[in-house]
């Protein structure tokens, strides 16, 4: 006895034993065989349905952040080019100014050389000089784009609603199947166990 006490694998048969033993005890408590292990496949689909819905809940959030950090840096860009636009074309519209202004005193000045006649004829036929506006076609320009930057932003931020609201549907999916299912093995299991008890008050 000693000797065997002293064996490993005397204390590996008596583990195996225990756990049999165990195993057998609380199958019968469970109410047979088959209740048991449509109790215990119920738990392992239930566990591996909870791993599923986490494993998509981190892959989601993970895609999630992605598309907000993409939206957060196309948003500041855009205020850049924005910031940026407004600048050069105020500059061009400030510049257009100074040059429509220069224009407007060199043509009154042409007027004026326009206006000296002698025996009642011009000695000076010079056209004047039109204004410019390339600050405004700048500025209309810039109107523009900020108009295709702003749309073009609409529809990424709508866009990333969009798959992050898709993903939460798709999340609270998993979690009503996941409900679903267990309600249903539940329910099956509560049937047999009904039935078994059935049986045992009226074995006939």
């Amino acid at each position: 006895f000693a000797t065997l006490l002293a064996n490993p694998l005397t204390w590996v048969a008596l583990a195996v034993g225990v756990v049999i033993y165990a195993v057998y005890q609380w199958i019968q408590s469970a109410g047979g065989l088959e209740i048991a292990w449509l109790k215990v496949q119920n738990v392992l689909l239930g566990v591996w349905d909870v791993l599923k819905i986490a494993f998509f809940s981190g892959v989601y959030a993970v895609m999630n952040l992605g598309d907000s950090t993409v939206l957060k840096m196309r948003t500041a860009g855009t205020a850049i080019q924005n910031i940026a636009g407004d600048m050069k074309a105020g500059f061009l519209l400030h510049t257009q100014g100074m040059v429509n202004g220069a224009i407007g005193l060199l043509n009154d000045f042409i007027r004026k050389l326009n206006g000296i006649s002698v025996f009642g004829k011009n000695l000076f036929d010079i056209k004047e000089i039109g204004p410019v506006s390339f600050g405004e076609a700048a500025a209309l320009q810039n109107n523009f784009a900020k108009t295709n930057r702003s749309l073009g932003l609409a529809q990424d931020t709508a866009s990333a609603i969009a798959k992050r609201n898709g993903r939460s549907a798709g999340l609270e999916g998993m979690q009503e199947n996941f409900n679903q299912s267990v309600r249903g093995r539940l329910a099956n299991i509560a049937q047999k166990e009904a039935a078994l008890a059935a049986k045992a008050v009226d074995p006939s």
